[in-house]
């Protein structure tokens, strides 16, 4: 038997078939060890930056719908690879969604935090203060 690096095992041939030293106990302990991965880079190779999906989208200043009083909102569509994703991760619930301002100036790339509430799977409505063009990150 050859242990692999994270500890998974490779039966090798003239290998018994039953025992703790046997192939079909090594297939057990295969799939417990699949079956507990983390991809922390301890017990499995570590999950790369560059494996991550990223979705982004733009919210313009013309986009945005005066409530009176200084309050704007505006319903937003998730992008595509989102809505189109592989279930159930085709639902806005499954995704942290940052707010970056993206209109030029001394404020460009600050975290903005407005209120968000979802519509359906893939729409919510964003309420601000204010109506500036805003980066929108989907992690």
């Amino acid at each position: 038997m050859q242990t692999l690096s994270y500890g998974y095992k490779n039966p090798e041939t003239n290998d018994k078939g039953t025992g703790t030293n046997g192939w079909f106990q090594a297939l057990n302990d295969n799939i417990t060890q699949l079956n507990g991965h983390t991809h922390n880079g301890t017990n499995s190779s570590l999950l790369a930056l560059s494996a991550l999906t990223k979705a982004t989208s733009s919210i313009l200043v013309a986009d945005w719908t005066n409530d009176g009083g200084g309050n704007y909102h505006v319903v937003v569509t998730v992008p595509a690879s989102i809505s189109g994703a592989a279930s159930p991760f085709n639902d806005i619930s499954y995704y942290n969604i940052v707010f970056k301002d993206a209109t030029a100036g001394g404020t460009l790339g600050d975290r903005l935090l407005l209120t968000v509430e979802r519509e359906t799977a893939s729409t919510f409505t964003v309420r601000s203060n204010q109506n500036i063009d805003v980066a929108v990150l989907y992690t």
